[in-house]
């Protein structure tokens, strides 16, 4: 395939090659979600699924799928159906993810994305959401934090629980 070398804060990267090894790289080298996003609409992608940005973090963080469950408290075949896209994730279950796998802010926007989640925000909960990640806290100690402030904890669905 024909490359394009696009020059971003000292970044090449193909036109054609894989999206979200792209946009991996572009959060390496200190890219915000909205210069992400800007950067996306610009080479007139389309944003990265579930499967491809979930896929590519567990490699690149050298991750494994029982140890996210056993971090985050959904079962490997939730998680497997995720990554092959058999089974939607619910906000609540990419932020579990997320803190699983240490994940930093933009990393989790990213995630959020692509899973066609709300994004973490400005509001109270987000807030405290976004401490524990940046902290790289434990979902459990995740939603300590949430119900001392009275807010709802990351549940997922029974049927997503790891047994």
């Amino acid at each position: 395939m024909p490359e394009n070398n696009n020059q971003q804060e000292g970044l090449t990267t193909p036109v054609h090659g894989n999206k979200t090894h792209t946009i991996i790289e572009l959060i390496k080298h200190g890219m915000n979600y909205d210069q992400i996003q800007q950067e996306i609409e610009k080479r007139q992608w389309s944003f990265p699924t579930i499967r491809d940005v979930l896929n590519t973090l567990i490699g690149q963080k050298d991750q494994s799928v029982r140890n996210i469950s056993d971090v985050s408290g959904i079962s490997q075949t939730t998680i497997y159906r995720i990554m092959n896209g058999t089974r939607n994730a619910t906000r609540n279950m990419i932020i579990r993810i997320a803190s699983a796998m240490a994940l930093d802010i933009e990393e989790t926007q990213i995630l959020l994305k692509s899973a066609n989640c709300a994004l973490l925000g400005s509001r109270e909960r987000d807030i405290i959401i976004m401490h524990g990640l940046e902290n790289k806290l434990f979902c459990d100690q995740i939603n300590d934090e949430l119900k001392a402030h009275n807010m709802a904890p990351l549940n997922i669905p029974k049927e997503d629980e790891k047994e």
